[in-house]
């Protein structure tokens, strides 16, 4: 092989390897999908018991379920011992007796 054969093959060695990287570094990354908002009173992760209970008393009073359409609709229903606080207990009893009922969704 000549010289200018090879510097030929090298130079154009050279200029395919930088396209390609080149190429490889200007395709910007695929941004993550944006979740869609859950609809209004939907159960969402992270919007447990645990979660609503703002003051971690292991109660849901009024206030913190106001973002729950369900639990606010039957807040008196599930407080069986009318303290104004919904306790694990009394919203699992609620759940338990309306089961099958056409409220399916469970309170939390």
């Amino acid at each position: 092989m000549t010289s200018s054969f090879k510097t030929l093959i090298s130079s154009t060695v050279l200029v395919l390897a930088s396209g390609i990287a080149f190429s490889a570094l200007a395709q910007a990354p695929a941004a993550p999908a944006t979740p869609a908002a859950p609809a209004q009173g939907a159960r969402t992760p992270g919007k447990g018991l645990k979660a609503l209970d703002t003051n971690n008393d292991k109660l849901l009073s009024r206030d913190e379920v106001k973002s729950r359409p369900m639990l606010t609709k039957n807040f008196d229903a599930i407080d069986t011992n009318k303290d104004g606080q919904l306790s694990r207990d009394e919203m699992k009893a609620y759940r338990k007796a309306h089961k099958g009922k056409g409220d399916t969704k469970k309170p939390a």
